[in-house]
């Protein structure tokens, strides 16, 4: 994906008016000269073209497998309801527009938070899954003898369709992608917002604004009202710390006044290979891994072979272990004002010490 071109997701509490901030946010960048391509992903508004183009590859894949296993012909169209298509076809529109060097911004309403973090764990997800499945033992088959014909047919479509799984999650995880909430008024909203700034940096995204939506203008409430939502304000701008909070009434306001919607504003940690930083010491490694401060106290961590799995409220995220510590075994974690810092030391297996030889 280009550096030039800015994903932004917008992705609210339940009726706080996202798609409103997304449209307003698609109109103060066309006033800057700005082209911004928008993508509904908020439910099954795909575009036609993509629906179909997702199809064709659940159909050339999970179909072929069950027709190679002796499964009657299905029809393409048939897989259209199944989980998660619709999220699928909305991520193929977003990597099209992408890929336009006539768009400069792409912004997805992304609809409830419930509904974004599914969205932003799908590509993860199916590439985990579409790794297992192409397998040392489907490629040696894929050329040795026997019906290879069968063996290719599954490789290669799986094949395809990692690569098309994972230009969507290289552009969800681009350090330029970033997550812009929207929420209103209510107490509700006080304890959402954090677990999702920190929900989104575990998937490995970053959270860098929170829109105050739906705020009371001075000739729209009595004072007790404005001063009341000040208040909440006040408290919203703490729990989402470090994420600047700002007010949009009711001319929706997306980013503070001054900046672009394109800015790149001050965003909450992700966890991502070059966010962990080792550092060693006398008799082990330390690896500090960036949360958000939600995450902080309530994030779980714990190793899968070769990787670092972290989870907090549901969400999941598998990082590939720098080589060094892979060769370690982890020995305890602590939890710091930033994030987790986890101790390795040297496993024996396979650090041997040199044993001293005779005088």
């Amino acid at each position: 994906m280009s550096n030039r071109c800015r994903l932004l997701l917008l992705s609210g509490t339940g009726g706080s008016g996202t798609t409103t901030v997304c449209a307003a946010t698609a109109s103060e960048l066309a006033a800057e000269g700005l082209a911004a391509g928008l993508v509904d992903a908020s439910g099954d508004a795909a575009s036609p073209e993509a629906l179909t183009a997702v199809q064709d590859l659940v159909a050339a894949t999970l179909g072929r497998g069950l027709g190679v296993l002796g499964a009657d012909p299905i029809n393409p169209a048939a897989w259209s309801g199944l989980p998660g298509l619709g999220g699928l076809a909305a991520l193929s529109d977003v990597i099209t527009l992408l890929a336009d060097p006539s768009v400069d911004v792409v912004v997805v309403d992304c609809g409830p938070i419930a509904r974004a973090r599914e969205l932003v764990a799908l590509p993860a997800t199916m590439l985990r899954l579409l790794d297992a499945a192409l397998s040392p033992r489907l490629a040696m088959w894929r050329s040795g003898d026997g019906d290879q014909d069968d063996a290719s047919t599954i490789f290669d479509a799986l094949a395809a369709a990692r690569a098309v799984i994972l230009r969507m999650h290289e552009a969800l995880m681009h350090e330029s992608t970033t997550v812009r909430l929207v929420t209103e008024p209510d107490d509700r909203s006080l304890a959402q917002v954090p677990d999702a700034i920190a929900a989104f940096g575990v998937l490995g995204l970053a959270v860098d604004g929170v829109v105050a939506n739906r705020m009371a203008r001075k000739d729209e409430a009595p004072k007790a009202v404005l001063a009341g939502q000040e208040r909440w304000l006040d408290d919203l701008r703490v729990a989402a710390h470090p994420v600047s909070a700002w007010k949009s009434t009711s001319r929706p306001r997306p980013v503070p006044k001054g900046l672009s919607p394109a800015s790149h504003l001050p965003a909450a940690p992700r966890v991502s290979e070059p966010a962990l930083t080792i550092t060693p010491l006398d008799e082990e490694y330390s690896l500090d891994v960036p949360l958000a401060p939600a995450a902080v106290r309530r994030a779980r961590v714990g190793r899968s072979g070769t990787e670092l799995v972290i989870e907090f409220d549901g969400a999941h995220r598998w990082v590939t272990l720098p080589a060094l510590l892979q060769r370690c075994r982890a020995a305890h974690a602590t939890r710091t004002d930033g994030g987790l810092r986890i101790s390795f030391v040297p496993d024996p297996a396979v650090w041997r010490v040199p044993q001293a030889g005779p005088a």
